[in-house]
């Protein structure tokens, strides 16, 4: 009976870990792509900006 509960715990503790680590994931993932995108138009703002005070 130990081995069954002590089997139990120890694949519900990988299953929690690997949705964890999944939404995690997932997350960085979405957020990334938005903080790249606005990281390219406030660069390409300020290039615009240069050229237009020159």
């Amino acid at each position: 009976m130990f081995k069954t509960l002590y089997w139990k715990l120890a694949l519900a503790f990988v299953v929690v870990a690997f949705t964890t680590a999944a939404l995690v994931a997932v997350f960085i993932r979405i957020t990334s792509v938005s903080r790249l995108m606005q990281l390219i138009m406030d660069q390409q703002r300020g290039a615009m900006e240069q050229a237009l005070a020159d």
